[in-house]
């Protein structure tokens, strides 16, 4: 390994789940989440992203999306 060596074990993790409401309306929300990740210079430090959307399905061509991205941050 030497002296500049740096040892790495890393993963992520990505959830994506739909709720049927009411009216045709479908709730989604997204998780995303990174480890820490070791370099040769250091770490990345862990990383995580919630979303959440509302969508609605107007006609067979026409979809209206209301979508809110990394709510917790």
């Amino acid at each position: 390994l030497g002296i500049f060596g740096n040892q790495n074990n890393s993963w992520n993790l990505k959830i994506n789940s739909t709720v049927n409401m009411w009216w045709g309306i479908d709730m989604q929300f997204f998780l995303s989440y990174a480890s820490p990740v070791a370099t040769q210079q250091g770490e990345i430090k862990r990383f995580y992203n919630i979303d959440a959307a509302l969508k609605k399905d107007i006609t067979d061509d026409l979809t209206v999306t209301l979508r809110v991205t990394d709510i917790f941050n």
